[in-house]
């Protein structure tokens, strides 16, 4: 749920920072005040855009190339969930435990029963 609203959240003040059309929706629309006050307010929104957007690429790349392949996971998938999800992903991530894969799993099978095996 907290990966949703960040994402939600980083979609916002992106789409409110970079939009052509922020300073009159919010001057028109929502009653800021007037279009230079708006403007203003556009230039203030975009630094935590900017850092939002840091957050989640920086995210993206801890999450696909070092998190996901410690922990048999997906690159792929991680590092888009670290992009969309921003830190709040690698918190996820770091509680999840290491993935067996079947060969692995079959591989310790077979080690135990040649242990149980020998007289």
């Amino acid at each position: 749920m907290e990966v949703r609203l960040y994402a939600i959240a980083t979609a916002i003040f992106v789409s409110f920072s970079c939009g052509r059309a922020t300073p009159k929706f919010l001057a028109d629309v929502l009653h800021v005040g007037t279009i230079d006050s708006a403007k203003g307010l556009q230039d203030v929104i975009q630094v935590p855009a900017l850092i939002l957007v840091l957050l989640s690429v920086g995210s993206s790349i801890v999450c696909g190339a070092f998190l996901a392949p410690e922990r048999n996971r997906s690159v792929t998938s991680w590092g888009l969930k670290g992009l969309f999800g921003g830190p709040l992903t690698i918190i996820q991530l770091r509680q999840l435990d290491k993935l067996i894969t079947r060969e692995e799993e079959e591989a310790k099978k077979n080690v135990y029963q040649q242990i149980n095996d020998k007289p």
